[in-house]
Formats: structure tokens, sequence, C-alpha cells
């Protein structure tokens, strides 16, 4: 496992060389002398990067090949902050600074000096771990000539794919009772009481040879309960070294080998994930926007660095390292949310320290009760919701490194250092006690931040208006938040890419919408970075000009809009129809404003890349442009009462995979999925829609064709009294596995459902919420 560091260290040399070229290229600003330091810098990170590409995981485990792999590791960390920090200085406002020091000798050092100071002391550090490789004769641990490093990516090679989904809780506690029940004294009642056995399932990740062990090993022993708390306390190592364990051996076999020809790229994405709890449910972008702020996710010739995040992440999917949640079922969709498998997050934060690349991407927790400590430092802070929030413990934390700082659970106003003087990524996602004074404390002293993630934090009312200070800021998400209006100065955020803010209430599917959407102020169209932006207010007296704004973004790829009306829709029907990169569009729609969106036709077309449309507000009738989306993947509508031309149109478009509907007829009504011709006849429709969830306030009777949905796997119904589902032709929904209710508390209709499910030739399961 020492590749690991390695691994690590390749992916930060190849980073810190990409910004020290880009510097040389564009800083027209630095000293003649400071360019030259950057020439050279960019020149031994060549070397270096070359001679890492020839090094293996038996070159590294020789302890000085070892020692200077670390050094160059954090050379790169530092070489890149400081590379960062030049790059986004802001000059412009120094001139008086220079004129006053021109003045008095007692003037403080501009920020641009100090900048170019730091930048010779790092040539002196680079030009020093240089000297090193020949000094201690490090290259002559690397075979001469040079090995030919070609062998192909772990997740191209069938034999190292372990792509084994695992098991529910519910079915992981089920068959550990079977297997265990060899033991007469084992009581299996008990475990849905016992915290202790509970972790211990939960640990296995769902892998079912796992939980077959650790149940066998159980079964042959008298004192179960000492057992449980021994196989609890090291997990992995008593796994990996104990006798009765020697059947995984070939699991374990499968880890290492994978981990020696995982790819550089991948193997600091895979680790990333220890900073996130087991049993922690995360939003795939969170994740993914948290690489690309990082720099483990890189622009590329063809792709963005989002687009190569997504990708990283699906090589991780194949690997059966994260999951979806229970409750979730994977489509043609990306995965929304996701879970880190429990049997790889216990054996990656097992590793030994010399072994372990958590410590190589330097990643130290707080949690439950902890002792002062010097030893207490790295790049990525993680403060789990258990630790007691004992400030002299967190005030003796050296923060001089830190990148990421992620905060689970209560929040306290001493979590911000003014030495935190490096920090990317702030990530306080649903943190209780976050204040909008905490908030200007973070933006005042934080000026390198890329992602600031906010969401859930209820009591956040204002953004500070120093928000423009954070020029680097590439992520910001204020979504759930009580925060209803942008700062003017967040339009000098150049590098923005990403914004979200807004709040939906509530969140049950049978009640009323309301969204709470942000307002903007003008010259949004200065943020020609940005991909992602809503839910945008256009219900104000400056809604048009917002819209005009918008369809200048030339480089949108998602796009939420609240507010659109009769007044506005002409801008709103311009401002989406030009845009080429368009994949997502979320809009809600006035009262009384039913046809605003039919200025959208042939003649303007809606986006042709759109794969995701949700529409909130529509009353009787669809926009007539519906039919033109060609791409469209997932559809998402609240409608009073759906026509049967529109259901028709829906049933028609070839690629929709995920399907939800908001029903709200004023009286009771039917909904059909069926489409017929003229003549009257069946024909196929919704053919390749696996995910179908339905919601209704009032009598609602839902009927299925003969040759409707027959590739449908989940049906969910969100309902009140009075929903009824009923399969004409049961027999033709081949592929249903799964039906859920949620919200009812009519015994009938769960009775009638279980009833019709019998004798479905699947026995899909019915899960009740």
């Amino acid at each position: 496992m020492a590749d690991l560091v390695l691994g690590v260290a390749k992916s930060l040399v190849q980073g810190t060389l990409t910004k020290a070229q880009s510097a040389i290229e564009e800083e027209s600003r630095l000293r003649q002398s400071t360019q030259r330091d950057l020439v050279f810098i960019a020149g031994e990170f060549q070397m270096m990067q070359s001679f890492l590409s020839v090094t293996t995981e038996e070159h590294v485990r020789n302890n000085i090949v070892s020692t200077w792999v670390t050094q160059v590791r954090d050379l790169a960390y530092d070489v890149e902050d400081c590379i960062e920090f030049v790059v986004h200085l802001d000059t412009k406002s120094d001139w008086w600074l220079r004129l006053i020091k021109c003045c008095n000798c007692m003037a403080p050092a501009l920020s641009l000096d100090e900048a170019n100071t730091d930048i010779e002391q790092l040539k002196a550090r680079v030009q020093d771990v240089s000297q090193r490789n020949i000094r201690y004769l490090i290259g002559d641990f690397v075979p001469k000539p040079i090995m030919e490093m070609n062998q192909p990516a772990a997740a191209d090679r069938k034999e190292l794919v372990f792509n084994v989904k695992g098991l529910e809780i519910g079915a992981a506690i089920d068959l550990f009772k079977m297997e265990v029940r060899k033991n007469a004294y084992f009581p299996v009642g008990d475990i849905a009481n016992d915290k202790e056995l509970q972790q211990l399932i939960s640990k296995c990740g769902g892998l079912p040879k796992v939980i077959v062990a650790i149940a066998d090993s159980l079964a042959e022993v008298y004192n179960w309960a000492e057992k449980t708390r021994v196989l609890n306390d090291q997990f992995i190592t008593n796994l990996e070294t104990g006798q009765e364990f020697a059947c995984l051996q070939s699991l374990f076999g499968w880890i290492h080998s994978y981990f020696r020809s995982c790819p550089d790229f991948l193997k600091p994405c895979i680790f990333y994930l220890s900073i996130f709890p087991k049993s922690q449910v995360i939003w795939r972008r969170r994740l993914v926007m948290r690489w690309v702020a990082e720099g483990y996710s890189k622009d590329k010739s063809n792709y963005t660095a989002e687009e190569n995040g997504e990708d990283l992440f699906s090589k991780i999917i194949e690997l059966s390292m994260i999951q979806p949640p229970e409750q979730a079922i994977i489509t043609k969709m990306k995965m929304i949310w996701f879970q880190v498998s429990a049997f790889f997050h216990e054996y990656i934060i097992s590793r030994p320290k010399e072994e372990n690349v958590t410590f190589a991407l330097e990643v130290f927790a707080l949690a439950g009760c902890c002792c002062q400590t010097t030893r207490r430092t790295g790049r990525h802070l993680v403060i789990e919701e258990s630790w007691d929030r004992d400030r002299i413990v967190f005030e003796s934390i050296d923060f001089s490194r830190l990148r990421s700082f992620t905060v689970f659970g209560k929040w306290e106003s001493f979590f911000i250092s003014p030495s935190m003087k490096v920090l990317r990524v702030f990530d306080l996602e649903n943190a209780s006690g976050v204040t909008d004074e905490d908030l200007k404390k973070i933006v005042n002293l934080l000026h390198r931040l890329k992602y600031l993630f906010l969401r859930g934090c209820s009591e956040i009312r204002h953004l500070p208006s120093s928000l423009g200070h954070l020029r680097q800021l590439q992520i910001l998400d204020v979504r759930n938040t009580s925060i209803v209006t942008f700062p003017a100065s967040f339009t000098k955020l150049k590098k923005l890419q990403y914004i979200r803010g807004g709040t939906i209430t509530p969140a049950d599917l049978t009640s009323p919408h309301k969204r709470v959407a942000v307002e903007l102020h003008a010259g949004i169209e200065k943020l020609t970075a940005l991909h992602t932006i809503g839910v945008v207010n256009v219900d104000i007296a400056r809604g048009k000009a917002i819209l005009s704004e918008l369809r200048k973004l030339t480089q949108l790829r998602k796009l939420g809009v609240f507010g659109v009306n009769i007044k506005n829709s002409n801008q709103f029907c311009s401002a989406i129809s030009d845009h080429a990169h368009l994949e997502s569009l979320l809009v809600w729609i006035n009262k009384n404003s039913q046809n605003c969106l039919d200025g959208i036709s042939s003649d303007t077309p809606p986006p042709k890349n759109l794969q995701s449309l949700k529409l909130f507000g529509l009353v009787n009738k669809l926009p007539v442009w519906i039919n033109l989306l060609r791409k469209i993947k997932k559809l998402v509508l609240e409608i009073t009462t759906p026509a049967e031309h529109d259901m028709a149109v829906i049933g028609g478009l070839q690629e929709l995979c995920v399907l939800r509907l908001c029903v709200k007829p004023i009286q009771d009504g039917n909904l059909n999925f069926l489409v017929k011709t003229e003549e009257g006849v069946e024909v196929l429709s919704y053919e390749k829609v696996k995910v179908l969830e339905i919601a209704c306030s009032s009598l609602l009777l839902v009927t299925f064709g003969s040759l409707a949905m027959r590739s449908l796997e989940q049906l969910t119904a969100h309902c009140c009294s009075g929903l009824t589902l009923q399969f004409d032709e049961r027999r033709n929904l081949t592929k249903l596995t799964e039906v859920r209710l949620i919200g009812s508390q009519d015994d009938a209709l769960k009775k009638q459902l279980e009833e019709q499910l019998k004798c479905h030739p699947n026995k899909p399961a019915l899960k009740l919420g």
C-alpha cells in the first residue's frame, strides 16, 4: 500500500506543474526575476514528474525514497498554494500602499512583494529537494533502463473488478440471523436492540461474504457479546489476520491488487471519500464540486473539470465503493445521492500510518472526546457530530496547511481561525447554529475559498457585502437557508461557476409547493464562467433585465427560474432558446399564466440538449413544445389535470427514464398510462421509463395499459386517502421490482396493492413510508 502515497504525490506534482506553466504564460504582473524563478520551478517539477512516473511501490518501501516522495508531495502543495495566491492577487488596490512605501520605510509590505519573496524561498526549497535526489543516490533505487509503465488501469481489468451491490441493512440482518442460528445461545431476536451488533453488521457494507464470515465466527463462541466488541474495535485488522476469516483473503487480495494498479488520478478521489462518515448520505454533486475546487478533477482539452469529475465518480460506482442509499434505485440518470460502502470506509481508515493514503491526503477528524496534542495537523479537517466541541483542543491545531474544513452537526463561532490562510473548501451542509455574523467572519478572513457550501444552514439570512472579496470562489450553495437576496458585490466573482439558492417548502409532494427564490442584482452577465444557476426570482421589477442577462450566459448547463408569467414570458422564451449547452431546466409558473411558455416553438425551439425538465404551476395542458424534447430523460410536472393528448405526448418521449407527476385534480379523476392511435389501437408507450412517481391529494384512479411502462422497475405513490392503483394488465409490467406507498393511512389501499402484487410474476416488494 506504499504506492498510495506515491500516487497522491504524482497527482499533486502534475497539478502543480500545470499551475506553474499557466502562471508563467499569464502573469505579466510578476517581476522578471520571479518569472525566471517560476520557469526554474516548472523545470524542476518536470524532472520530479519524470522520476515519479517510473517509481513503483517496491521503490517507495525504501525509507529514503519514501521520505523524498513525501517531501515532494508537501512541496507540491506549498508551491501550488503560493502560485494560486499570486495569480489571484488584486494589485489594483495596492497603489496607495506603494506611494506610502516610497515615503516611509516603516510602511507595511505589499502582498505582491510578499508573494515574490515567497516564490524566491520556494525556489530554494525546490533546489534543495532536487539536490537530495543526487545527494542520497535516490535515483539508484529505480531500475535503469526506465521501466515501461503500461500496466492497464484496474477499472479496465475484469479480474480486478469486484462489482457486488451491497445488501440493504434489513436484508443484511436477515442474512446474519440465518447464519448465526447455528449458535443455540445466540439471542437472534435481540439484534434490533443491540447497538454493538448492529454496528458490526453495518461495517460489513452489505457484502454477503463478509456478513456470513462474521456470523459463522460468532456462532462458534459462547461469549458472543465480548467477541462482538473485539471485532468492532479493530474490524479490518481482525478480518485480515484472523485464521477464522481465511475465506476473506480473496477479497483482501482483490483490494490490494486494485490499489496497486489503480490509476494515479483516481486514487486521491477514492480516498477523499474518507472525509465523510460511513453512514452519511451524500449528494453526488457536493462531492464532485469538492474534487474540482481541490484540484483532484481538472479541465481537459475536451472536458470541463466537472465533467471529468462526473467520469471519475462513475468509475468509483463501477467498483461498488459507493452505493445508492436505501430507498434508491439506479437508472440511466446519474446517481443523485450515495453512501460510501461501510466496508471500504473501514478499510481506508484502518491502514497503518506508513501505508495509509488518508495520511497521504492528511485527513484528520475530531470525534468524541479528544485530548490536546501538538501532533494534530493536516490538509483536511473533519468535525464529526459526536465531538464535544472542546475549544482548547481546537485552538491547539495547526491550520496553516489546511485546505478543506467540513463540519457535521453543531457549529461553534470559534471554528474560524485567521491561520486558515490556504483554505479552499468550507463545507457546512446542515450544520446548526451558523449565524450571519459567523458568515461575515468567514468571508472576511478566508479570501482563498473556492467552495462555500451553506446548504441547510437555516439561520443564515444575509450574504455579507464583502462576498465580492472571494475572487477565487467557484461554488456557492445557499439552498435551504433564509437568504433571498444576493449582494451587488457578487458580480465581482468572475470565477464563479455554480450558484444555488432558494428553498422548497414543504417537501411533501401532496402539499402545495412554495419556492423562495433568490433575487439578483444587475451585472450577472459578467459571470461568464457560470454553468449552473438557480433558483432565480424573475417576478420582480428587474425580472426582464435579469432574463436578458441570462441569455448572454451561453455556457449555462443548469438553470432554475421562479416567477415566469405573461409579462416576462417573451424574455424567458428568448433567454433559453439560444442555450445549446443547457441540459437541466426548472421553471415555476405564476398563477393565471398558463400559456406563457407557448412562445417556444419550432421557430424558437427549446434547448436541443435538454435532458431534465421540471415544470411547476401548470393547470390543464403542457407547453406545445414538449414533443420536441428528443433527449429528455427526466420529467417532473406539477399539473392540475393532464389531458389525454398530453399523456400521449409524454408516452412518446423516446429517451424518458424518470417521470414524476404531482397531479392536483379539482375533482376526482383518472390517470391512464395508455396511448392509442386515432383508430383506437394501443401502441407501445413510456418504453424506457424505469422510475414512476405519482403524487395526489384527492381520489385518483391510476391505470396502466398492456403496452405501457414495460421497463418500469420502481413505482412510488405519495398520497392521501383516495388514491387507487390498478394494473389492468399486470403481467406486462415484467420488470417491476418495487412499489412504495408514502403518506397513506388507508389500510384498504394497502391490502388491495398487496393482493395485486401477489399475482405479479416478479412478486414486487411493497414498501410503506
